[in-house]
């Protein structure tokens, strides 16, 4: 199983990608499952992966005024 996710020219795509280039050529029961749990596994792609929490704005809130007493552009 390592092969396919982690050849030099072709390593640590997506476990989608890594099962369809298995199905090609092997099949085992439960091949699926086990390539998705490699896949997750691999400490490189773990590394890789980016955090899964959103970024939360700063809100404010501003008081109305007159028309036209300020103005605010985004640039």
């Amino acid at each position: 199983m390592s092969l396919p996710h982690e050849h030099k020219l072709t390593g640590h795509f997506k476990s989608q990608k890594i099962v369809e280039r298995v199905s090609n050529n092997y099949y085992w029961s439960g091949y699926v499952r086990d390539m998705n749990d490699w896949c997750r596994k691999c400490d490189l792609c773990s590394s890789r992966k980016g955090s899964t929490k959103k970024a939360k704005a700063n809100k404010r809130n501003y008081a109305a005024g007159d028309p036209m007493q300020g103005v605010v552009i985004d640039i």
